[in-house]
């Protein structure tokens, strides 16, 4: 789906149309305004299902059923949906407006965070732990590594501002942005313990240190 006109000239691998002009009439991820039509065109279906975006957060959707509310979180496009009758909000997006819905049913995960139902409190809980193992198990993969078991994020009396040692090659300086990116979204799933750390670290991200990837590694242990 497009909002404006967009073309692009046909290559040898067209054939028969090579050089001819070809107007693209739907794409979904590629395309420069791709994000912000597909969120437009979701919000319109949205919007005739009676649904309105809440004012402090334009992608949390509710609607009024006298006695209470339904409400559809949406990150890009996963939904996690609150209904006392969620087939009335799911069978409409299906047959009204067409889109395949997937991992229908009691909510497990959503946007790489765990959801379980705590029968002893009767709440819904969110949690890291899946994410977090993903995470360690890549960095573990990529350094050739094994992280250690540490009692707290950073090192007693550490001043990574002081940090003397050698900077990192250029090869390893994207794995430790990606540490940081991992930590910022492991703090935002709930692990609010790590966030001091995460903010220490991440000011060097544009020249880390050996240290400061040490650093990175010891809060992930």
């Amino acid at each position: 789906m497009t909002g404006e006109l967009v073309y692009a000239i046909a290559g040898q691998e067209f054939e028969p149309w090579q050089g001819k002009i070809l107007i693209i009439v739907k794409a979904l991820y590629g395309l420069k305004s791709s994000g912000a039509m597909w969120h437009q065109k979701f919000s319109d279906n949205l919007r005739d299902m009676g649904f309105r975006p809440c004012h402090a957060d334009f992608d949390l959707w509710m609607r009024d059923r006298g006695d209470h509310y339904e409400y559809i979180a949406v990150m890009v496009d996963d939904l996690l949906i609150f209904s006392k009758e969620p087939l009335s909000i799911i069978e409409p997006l299906q047959k009204i407006s067409g889109y395949t819905l997937k991992g229908v049913g009691t909510p497990e995960c959503c946007s790489e965070s765990d959801i379980e139902w705590d029968k002893g409190r009767q709440c819904w809980t969110l949690g890291a732990k899946t994410y977090i193992k993903s995470v360690c198990d890549r960095i573990e993969k990529l350094l050739e590594t094994r992280l250690k078991n540490t009692g707290s994020p950073l090192d007693a009396g550490d001043h990574p501002e002081m940090d003397d040692t050698d900077f990192l090659v250029p090869s390893e300086i994207p794995i430790y942005q990606m540490m940081i990116g991992c930590l910022q979204w492991a703090v935002t799933l709930g692990r609010y313990d790590n966030q001091y750390a995460t903010n220490t670290i991440a000011r060097f991200c544009q020249k880390p240190c050996d240290g400061d990837l040490k650093s990175a590694l010891r809060v992930f242990g």
